[in-house]
């Protein structure tokens, strides 16, 4: 089976998607063989659809949807472009975090945003610590 066959095989079109029912990763991500090589199946479709992927980019979800292999769903992306989306769309492992380790809430007033990252830090802890109150202060 070619690969394109190999994509249309082992998915299935559900609203406007086009859902990989092979294998899938840890993360929900759809995986395959690929000249013994395993690789993620929205980046082989799109692939398949728009020609090789240039190195040091991410093929991203339009639709935030992990097995969705459409390519009009599929763009390329940045590291920057790839940390931005699973942030926003909250799949960051720290992302769903209501309060700083040390237990004061991550609210508006009490939450700084390092620019550029978008990395959280607590205002309060900051505060309280002489290093970290001038790395990176406003």
């Amino acid at each position: 089976m070619t690969i394109t066959e190999r994509l249309q095989h082992y998915s299935l079109s559900v609203e406007d998607h086009l859902l990989w029912c092979g294998t899938l990763d840890r993360e929900g991500y759809g995986k395959l063989s690929v000249e013994g090589e395993m690789a993620r199946a929205n980046r082989v479709a799109w692939g398949e659809a728009y020609g090789p992927i240039p190195d040091g980019l991410h093929v991203l979800h339009l639709c935030d949807t992990p097995p969705c292999i459409e390519p009009e769903h599929l763009y390329l992306g940045t590291d920057s472009d790839n940390t931005q989306d699973r942030d926003t769309a909250g799949h960051h492992h720290e992302a769903n975090r209501t309060h700083c380790p040390q237990g004061h809430p991550y609210n508006e007033a009490n939450t700084y945003i390092a620019p550029g990252t978008g990395y959280r830090n607590c205002r309060t802890c900051r505060g309280q610590n002489p290093i970290g109150s001038l790395v990176g202060a406003e």
